[in-house]
Formats: structure tokens, sequence, C-alpha cells
């Protein structure tokens, strides 16, 4: 069974990733972890393209034998796509954090620089959710 986290970054999916992976045995694969393990930071935006082709790989090969939880942000339709395609009838769970949250809780740990990815990725994710509402999403 796959699970994909959609969410802004500080949005509570690793810990929800980690309290359900517990629940159902699963394994967590999470971007920050493969972009630091990869390049060292934990966003390098030369490198996403190398660190989300690990990720799926990575992906690919435990879900033959594994139940995985992939804890990443997937913000965009062309990340979706990649991991819908992964497997059939994956579950999907959407984060619907406000922004002014997720960008309280970038400044209580010091993460400001996360911030302005923060309104980067809520914009992909409000557009996200009118193609949802408007049945222009599959």
């Amino acid at each position: 069974m796959l699970t994909i986290l959609i969410g802004n970054a500080r949005s509570g999916k690793s810990t929800w990733a980690k309290q359900h992976a517990k629940e159902t045995n699963s394994i967590i694969l999470s971007g920050d972890s493969f972009r630091v393990a990869l390049t060292g930071q934990r966003f390098c935006l030369d490198s996403e393209l190398h660190v989300r082709a690990n990720l799926i790989a990575a992906a690919k090969a435990l879900l033959v034998d594994n139940n995985v939880i992939l804890d990443e942000t997937n913000t965009t339709y062309y990340n979706q796509k990649q991991l819908l395609d992964l497997t059939k009838n994956p579950k999907v769970v959407l984060f619907h954090t406000p922004q002014s949250v997720c960008i309280e809780r970038a400044k209580d740990c010091n993460q400001y620089d996360l911030i302005p990815s923060i309104y980067r990725m809520e914009y992909n994710l409000q557009i996200m959710r009118e193609n949802i509402l408007d049945g222009k999403y599959d």
C-alpha cells in the first residue's frame, strides 16, 4: 500500500507519517531525508530532479513487499502524477493546514528560509484545490 502525503511545508505531514507508520507497519520515505543524504542540505534546487529520482526508485523497490508512506510536499501536478503512477489505488492524504500556521511553525523552528517556499507551495495547493472542486483534476 502506498500513502502519498500532499501539503505545505510545516503542515504536519511528518508528524502524521510517524503516527500512521506505527499503526500500518509502513516505511516512511522522506524527501527531506533524501535531500540531506544526497546534498547535505534540506533544499538544493539544482539537485531536486536527482533527489526525486532516488525517492521514486526507493518507493518502487520498497513497494514490492512493504507499505510505504511518502512524506513529501508534492504540491505540483507533475510530482503528484509521478507518484500516483507508482501503484494502483494509492491512498492520498491532503493536508489543509492554513498557510499562516505553516509560517508560524517555520518561525518557531527558526526556519525562516522556508517562508518563501511556503508561499509558493500554497499557491500550487490553491490551484489544485480549485481544480478538484471544478472536477478538472484526475
